[in-house]
């Protein structure tokens, strides 16, 4: 999943680049506007990046206090 967003966010950096590049007067109201979409695109994505890393982080701690717990009670049989 974050492979994809992150593949997302450079196919939206490389778009903005070649729009960066038109130079014609019409292209100017097309420029602005995706430039407001591809930054609204960026900043879901960038959000989505964020809570992502939270959720791996709040995982990571339930399952080391599982751990933990398994640890305590003698019902460990695996090495981590």
């Amino acid at each position: 999943m974050i492979q994809q967003l992150q593949d997302e966010i450079t196919r939206l950096r490389h778009n903005a680049v070649q729009i960066n590049g038109a130079s014609d007067g019409d292209n100017n109201v097309l420029h602005d506007d995706t430039v407001v979409e591809l930054r609204q695109q960026l900043h879901k994505a960038a959000t989505h990046i964020r809570q992502l890393a939270r959720d791996k982080r709040v995982l990571i701690e339930v399952g080391n206090r599982l751990r933990a717990e398994l640890l305590r009670n003698g019902n460990c049989t695996t090495s981590f």
